[in-house]
């Protein structure tokens, strides 16, 4: 009876016009009477009840099953789920590791690079990122982000500057980081500039003055001596570091100035303890290439080398050159001789002998004026003051002494004049 009409009455009451409306209202009431409280159902679907609250028993029971075996990844996702503002965060599938070990002072200036892993991850398709900041002055820049370059296996690399003083770094995966490492940059243990002093020895020092060659940083041409130096010569090579390092043993100078002589002798400057004196006897060529090491273990690595050739003194060179050649002459003929000695450093004495055949040498000329690197020997020689008779043959030669000592005379070839 009430199919069709309930509704209806519902909407005029609610709507209030059946307080309006006659008819509206005659309907409403119509309806109103019809109804009877005692005999009115109400239907109740009882099954899908039954549907939730099996299932509601078997997401449960998943529930505490996966509690139990993976109660990790379970703790995980409950508190992500109920609890968002903790840091709970899934377990990372890559993982990435520092490979620059415990290294904390590295060279300013040279070439370097930041080094990591990725231990777990496909290292063909995943990336791996550099963090890193410089500080200069004491104070720290900006962080950049580089990506790295794969090398072999699991290995990246990226070249950093290294002109400045410290780095801070770290490394980043999709998931995973490491913590944050800081390495210092440190002036490397070079050769700034380097100079040689030549002091010729003493029996040279009036014609050869002390000579200073600039040899530079031993990498160029500058770190070659342009000449060869006298022998007998004392060197003073100095090396003006670009930092104070540590001293040498006298025992290991040698692996640390390579190839230095035997009886050089080392030295510090006391007004400045970056720079280094090294004295030592040019007796023969010498090459001294300076491996250098600092209080950190670094070394050079420019191969600072520097050169000194050697010089010995040649022997005095002397010649009659008046006459021109072995002559034929009279008894009584009086003839001018004149020869020429040479040394590459000076002439100290010239003279001029005579001798009849086997006799005895006589002393016709002797030059004792001022060194030179040449010198001219005059003499007359009158053939009658030696007793020579026809048939006698006269030898003349000329002698040349040098400053070296204990060289002996040298004596030309002799001019023979055939009486």
């Amino acid at each position: 009876a009430l199919r069709g009409r309930l509704a209806s009455a519902v909407d005029l009451h609610l709507a209030g016009t059946d307080r309006v409306d006659p008819f509206a209202a005659s309907a409403v009431a119509s309806v109103t009477a019809s109804i009877d409280a005692s005999t009115l159902r109400l239907p109740i679907r009882t099954e899908p009840v039954r549907r939730a609250l099996v299932a509601g028993i078997g997401t449960l029971a998943l529930a505490g099953l996966a509690i139990a075996l993976l109660p990790g990844p379970s703790r995980i996702g409950l508190e992500r789920t109920f609890m968002p503002w903790t840091d709970a965060a899934w377990p990372a599938r890559t993982d990435v590791e520092s490979l620059m070990g415990d290294l904390s002072v590295v060279a300013r200036g040279r070439p370097f690079s930041l080094a990591a892993s990725l231990e777990r991850g496909d290292p063909s398709r995943e990336r791996v990122r550099a963090r890193y900041r410089l500080e200069r002055d004491g104070a720290s820049g900006a962080w950049e982000e580089v990506v790295m370059t794969r090398q072999s296996g699991r290995r990246f690399e990226r070249r950093v500057p290294s002109d400045a003083d410290a780095i801070e770094f770290l490394f980043e995966s999709v998931d995973d980081a490491t913590g944050p490492q800081r390495i210092e940059f440190t002036t490397p243990p070079e050769v700034r500039s380097a100079s040689l002093l030549v002091e010729p020895p003493d029996y040279a020092a009036a014609v050869r003055g002390p000579q200073r060659f600039e040899l530079g940083p031993g990498t160029d041409r500058r770190s070659e001596v342009p000449a060869p130096q006298l022998a007998g010569s004392t060197a003073t090579l100095r090396l003006e570091l670009a930092k104070p390092l540590p001293v040498p043993d006298p025992g290991t100078i040698g692996k640390t100035l390579v190839g230095a002589p035997g009886d050089a002798e080392f030295s510090i400057d006391p007004s400045d303890p970056g720079v280094w004196n090294l004295v030592w006897r040019l007796d023969r060529p010498v090459a001294i290439e300076c491996r250098l090491r600092d209080e950190h273990g670094l070394e050079s690595t420019a191969g600072a080398t520097y050169r000194v050739g050697v010089a010995f003194d040649a022997a005095p060179t002397v010649a009659i050159v008046v006459p021109e050649s072995d002559d034929a002459v009279l008894p009584t003929a009086v003839l001018a001789i004149e020869a020429q000695a040479r040394d590459d450093l000076e002439v100290t004495a010239g003279g001029l002998e005579a001798s009849v055949g086997d006799g005895e040498t006589v002393s016709i000329a002797e030059d004792l004026g001022m060194p030179g690197d040449r010198r001219t020997i005059r003499a007359t020689l009158s053939i009658e003051s030696l007793g020579a008779e026809a048939g006698d043959v006269v030898e003349v030669i000329a002698t040349a002494t040098d400053g070296l000592p204990g060289r002996a005379s040298v004596r030309s070839s002799p001019r023979r004049l055939s009486i």
